[in-house]
């Protein structure tokens, strides 16, 4: 009998229901079995709580009066407690008093919750009863990486007030209770992009749901599951906004809205695709201020930004930022033209789409349907006086051409290029069968850029010792970096328990002076102008990733690839000082370990086989912590099979399953010879003498 079940028959026992209700519905759904009986006018939730607890002798808490919420503020979260477990049980965790953590639940039948909270935090857990609305939105609260789910959105209340800037009027969606519905869950899905942070929101429709997913520093993230009978009000709801046609759903359409939210205005571009379950829509969520675009905002090192002024102050030059799509090139073209929009020049775009509207430069959209295209519109601006032009990309051979004729011809252009580094830009120009004369007199200077994750400077830790694994070692070691430089990512409430906070970036520039101007037009190897460039004050991506770790900023993983990439060696790049160097025989015992063929780091294997997963996730997610590579099974021949596989260094096993229990596989590894010393760890509720004795 399931814990809902139990439940209903103890309320049936105690008097708040006068029979079993049908259980077909709330086996189905997510509700607790109190809420969904609420939710159908079968009794009162306060009152049926209220009455388990005199009954149960199990208080009752508000989870939102004062005095709860200060001693919830006043506590720092358990970060070895999974959110997603403490979601599918409706179990809380409040506070501590004492050595006891306060634990709110919704169904007291829950017996298993509490062994298994008392086990991930190693302390004693009192239980206290809560209202399921309470306890969810304590949860979200709480790990705000949760994904929510559409029909608990009354109970978490409406989010954040959002003011829809320029909205059209309601063409009868707000004239009845499901239109206002969908104008809430709408204004629901934008505020939660802004007050986290997104850059961008996806309505992404499926088979049976649509899924509403955010991009936050970087990574995607499930926010929200929407029902599939919803998709078709909330997608028109959105196109409305956006001013696209609601009825066209078989052409891509794009479109753009502004909201505030929080006092903090935000622009917003649409693009509308058809997909076989129906119109996927895509956000991306600008910053409407001006302030965002500076120097000082974008974490730009002094020296990087005394080089492109340098760049910015003259004329008859063209500056080119690099890097991959979502690296942030455009926001520095937009840095650069607010820094020289001080009245005295006329600043014209030509771009594709128009990123930000900014006051004061003059912007073009590309239209290749009616043939406005980067290099005719770039033409026709060169008829309009300017001063500084900006191209969004350079993406052909003409355009190429056109931009740098316009360099040469007294105009400071501003332009991106997709290239994987700063020098590669030139063998990218080279390709574009530009002269390398053109490229030499006309190029001032290449900014190579990328955006990494910065680390939680709430939660962020040292990296200890046993961490501290070889590869890094080697990779680390011609840069000058030890282990006490290195910090990785831990955990809290102010982080959403990822380690990580916001990004920063990693910024390259390679400025053409006379001799690299020179080289060009010789055709040098592009590996001796990078060689000359290093030794006059040349930084590369890597070593900007490095300075950054050093720094507490980043975490390792988040750089390595650019140090990977750069494969520098102690000869070509730094002598490292004794003090910095970490030798194998120096290190402690670890409980990685390094394999004698390749010198690289494997972690030990461990096995956990038990047929409940939550059990099997909470003892995953401590043996990572351990630095253990972990596989499981759900029963005993199942883990056998894994077991012959891989070899594991250690077992836990539970006693009780299905197929072949705990005592049957300690049988079958104790008759080979194979495993007959791998250590075993059995799991029993049942720990009893007599069981102890059988076992050994």
């Amino acid at each position: 009998m399931s814990h809902k079940h139990k439940l209903l028959t103890l309320l049936v026992k105690i008097g708040l229901l006068e029979k079993l209700p049908n259980t077909e519905a709330l086996d189905t759904s997510d509700q607790g079995a109190i809420s969904f009986l609420a939710a159908r006018g079968m009794l009162n939730e306060r009152d049926a709580l209220q009455r388990l607890s005199v009954h149960l002798k199990i208080p009752y808490i508000d989870i939102e009066a004062g005095e709860t919420q200060s001693l919830i503020a006043a506590w720092t979260p358990f970060d070895s407690l999974p959110g997603e477990f403490c979601l599918s049980h409706h179990a809380a965790p409040l506070y501590q008093e004492g050595e006891k953590l306060i634990l709110a639940i919704d169904n007291p039948m829950d017996f298993e919750v509490v062994k298994s909270v008392e086990f991930a935090c190693s302390c004693r857990v009192d239980v206290v009863l809560a209202e399921e609305g309470k306890i969810l939105k304590h949860l979200y609260r709480l790990f705000p990486r949760l994904p929510q789910n559409y029909d608990q959105l009354g109970s978490l209340g409406s989010g954040d007030a959002i003011e829809i800037l320029g909205a059209p009027r309601d063409q009868g969606e707000g004239t009845d209770e499901q239109g206002d519905g969908i104008i809430q869950l709408a204004n629901r899905i934008l505020a939660e992009g802004v007050r986290r942070n997104a850059s961008d929101i996806h309505i992404e429709p499926g088979q049976s749901a649509l899924d509403v997913r955010q991009r936050i520093d970087g990574g995607m993230q499930s926010i929200l599951e929407v029902p599939k009978r919803l998709q078709g009000q909330l997608i028109s709801r959105f196109k409305m906004l956006a001013g696209m046609d609601i009825a066209e759903r078989r052409r891509p359409q794009d479109g753009r809205f502004q909201v505030r939210c929080a006092g903090e205005l935000v622009d917003i571009r649409a693009s509308c695709i058809p997909t076989s379950y129906g119109e996927k829509l895509v956000f991306r969520l600008l910053q409407a201020d001006a302030n965002s675009f500076s120097f000082e905002h974008m974490g730009i090192p002094d020296d990087v930004k005394g080089s492109i002024l340098n760049a910015l102050h003259g004329r008859s030059k063209l500056l080119l930022t690099t890097g991959p799509t979502g690296s942030g090139k455009t926001t520095t073209l937009y840095t650069c033209l607010t820094y020289l929009k001080d009245g005295t020049c006329n600043i014209e775009t030509v771009e594709d789409p128009v990123e930000q509207r900014i006051a004061g430069i003059h912007q073009i959209q590309i239209n290749e349907s009616i043939k406005v295209t980067f290099a005719s519109a770039l033409r026709s601006v060169l008829r309009q006086d300017p001063d500084v032009i900006m191209i969004g990309e350079i993406r052909d051979a003409e355009t190429a051409d056109i931009a740098f004729q316009a360099g040469q011809t007294g105009h400071l252009v501003l332009s991106t290029l997709h290239t994987n580094d700063a020098p590669s830009a030139i063998t990218r120009l080279l390709n574009l069968n530009l002269e390398p004369h053109t490229i030499a007199t006309g190029l001032a200077g290449v900014i190579a850029q990328r955006l990494v994750r910065k680390l939680c400077q709430k939660c962020s830790k040292p990296l200890e010792e046993s961490q501290f694994t070889e590869e890094m070692r080697k990779l680390l070691t011609p840069y000058g970096i030890s282990r006490s430089d290195i910090r990785i990512a831990g955990g809290c409430s102010e982080c959403s328990s990822s380690g990580f906070k916001g990004r920063v970036g990693l910024f390259s520039y390679l400025e053409i002076d006379s001799a690299i101007a020179e080289m060009i037009q010789q055709r040098k190897p592009l590996n001796q102008i990078v060689e000359y460039a290093e030794k006059n004050k040349f930084k590369a991506l890597d070593v900007a990733a490095v300075e950054l770790l050093k720094q507490g900023i980043v975490s390792f993983d988040e750089i390595k690839e650019y140090i990977v990439a750069a494969k520098r060696s102690n000869t070509s790049f730094v002598t490292p000082s004794p003090e910095t160097v970490v030798l194998p025989s120096e290190a402690k015992p670890s409980i990685v370990e390094l394999t004698s063929e390749s010198g690289s780091i494997k972690k030990p294997v461990a096995l956990v086989v038990d047929d409940d997963k939550d059990v099997r996730a909470i003892f995953s997610m401590i043996l990572k912590k351990e630095m253990y590579e972990v596989i499981e099974a759900s029963n005993g021949l199942e883990g056998l099979e894994k077991i012959y596989e891989r070899c594991p260094k250690i077992i836990l096993c539970d006693l009780r399953m299905p197929v072949m229990d705990g005592k049957e596989l300690l049988i079958k590894l104790r008759s080979s010879d194979q495993t007959k010393n791998v250590p075993v760890v059995i799991l029993t509720a049942a720990h009893n003498e007599e069981n102890e004795i059988a076992l050994i």
